[in-house]
């Protein structure tokens, strides 16, 4: 697991207040991730949630292009850039393995599980395809849909613990 996505898993063991970080977002997961791929153009999203940190909502978008990744914060309640960082990370064998867009992986979500995605991220191992994992936040609760990174149909799904 790289640092990235052991971070992210931190994070997520907590679990942040999706109901009022929605009420209070300017933006969609989607929209949050357009943005960031604006400041970083030509660079590919792979992983983006929204979260409060350090007291501040924002969403966080991690791009990446050929072995370099990026991480781009964007203020939750107003839409603005509040940072670009480089991370560590090694995220080729991921954009190597994926053919569709995140962007792509939540609208196949969304359509499975109507609601708001809060959280959406690919994933390669060496037991199956490439896949995004959405989760997608309705009626206080949060759905996980998987869905193929290559052929953007949805795999499975399963309420998140």
């Amino acid at each position: 697991m790289n640092l990235a996505a052991s971070l992210l898993a931190a994070i997520l063991v907590a679990g942040p207040d999706y109901g009022k970080l929605l009420k209070d977002a300017k933006l969609s997961l989607s929209e949050a991730i357009e943005k960031a791929s604006k400041e970083v153009p030509d660079w590919k999203p792979l992983s983006a949630y929204m979260e409060e940190n350090e007291g501040k909502p924002c969403f966080i978008v991690f791009v990446a292009k050929d072995r370099k990744t990026m991480e781009v914060t964007i203020d939750l309640k107003d839409g603005t850039l509040t940072g670009k960082e480089a991370a560590t990370d090694d995220d080729s064998k991921i954009l190597a393995a994926v053919r569709i867009t995140l962007k792509k992986a939540i609208e196949a979500a969304l359509k499975k599980v109507p609601g708001k995605a809060v959280y959406a991220d690919f994933d390669v191992d060496e037991k199956g395809p490439p896949e995004a994992e959405v989760d997608v936040f309705a009626d206080g609760k949060v759905t996980r849909v998987f869905v193929d990174a290559v052929t953007g149909e949805v795999i499975r799904t399963e309420p998140k613990p």
